[in-house]
């Protein structure tokens, strides 16, 4: 583990008057070599998770806003934020050795099942060569990523902007929210976008795809010569993968869908299973985990 600074910016201030009451910390820790792989690995309970890679930075920051409901009684917010738990730390990826490392981010609640608290996980980077997301009930946005992709989500919209070429893996699944992949010219793999209820669209800027077959819930293509999954799924919402010019110039406005409550009719409260996704779908390979 590197050494690090942990800042608490806020203790229980409104960001509005029709906001909610939040607390934010910050954590810096120092990024490994320009020579050095790094990858992101979060797991956050409940909110949004935004990863940023920017070559411009030097170090890493985690910051970390704990909202709570407007209707928590003011005497209790200490309380109600204090029962939120985040964790940062760069760890070695034994299995590859010197060289490869992973920002792991936790976050989790010491009240389990409580519903008046959230977190919003913003993550910086000078580098990102591979992500992994679990979340819940929130956006995850990943901007000018790469390497190895995966995001599991429920109840919330999907993000990915990147000037890398996605040449690895890319699996993006969440149970109720749109699903957008922006990438650049170079891209490659097996494409497989499915939507129980929604839209589709796969548009190739530069002429590189091949076999394009579109139905209803579902459409593959092959992209390059590249044989890496990418897939894309969600019950209900758009699922739009773009190669083109400038993926980082277009952005979309985000906003978190109602939950379903015909969710609880179905296997971990997840249409995703009638997919027949394999039940492990949040977890990586041992071979392609960042």
């Amino acid at each position: 583990m590197r050494p690090h600074a942990l800042v608490l910016v806020a203790a229980a201030a409104c960001l509005a008057a029709c906001g909610a009451p939040s607390q934010t910390r910050t954590m810096t820790l120092e990024a490994p070599g320009p020579a050095e792989h790094l990858a992101v690995d979060v797991e956050n309970f409940r909110g949004n998770v935004e990863v940023f890679a920017d070559a411009r930075r030097e170090n890493i920051e985690v910051q970390t806003t704990i909202v709570a409901s407007r209707d928590v009684p003011k005497e209790n917010l200490p309380q109600v934020f204090e029962s939120v738990a985040v964790n940062s730390a760069i760890e070695i990826e034994p299995a590859m050795g010197a060289g490869f490392n992973t920002l792991r981010v936790r976050t989790a609640s010491l009240r389990p099942g409580a519903s008046d608290v959230s977190a919003n996980v913003v993550v910086r980077v000078p580098r990102c060569d591979g992500v992994r997301v679990l979340n819940t009930r929130g956006f995850v946005e990943l901007v000018d990523v790469g390497g190895a992709l995966e995001v599991n989500n429920v109840d919330g919209a999907i993000l990915v902007r990147t000037t890398r070429a996605l040449t690895e893996p890319v699996t993006l699944l969440t149970s109720n929210g749109s699903i957008y992949c922006q990438a650049p010219q170079g891209t490659t793999g097996d494409i497989d976008l499915h939507a129980i209820d929604g839209v589709l669209a796969f548009k190739d800027a530069f002429g590189s795809s091949t076999n394009t077959r579109h139905a209803p819930q579902h459409l593959s293509a092959q992209l390059g010569d590249g044989d890496n999954p990418i897939v894309m799924r969600t019950n209900e919402g758009q699922v739009r993968l773009l190669i083109m010019e400038d993926p980082l110039a277009f952005t979309r406005a985000i906003k978190t869908p109602p939950p379903s409550i015909w969710d609880s009719l179905y296997l971990q409260g997840s249409r995703r299973y009638t997919l027949n996704l394999p039940d492990d779908a949040g977890t990586l390979d041992e071979a392609q985990a960042p």
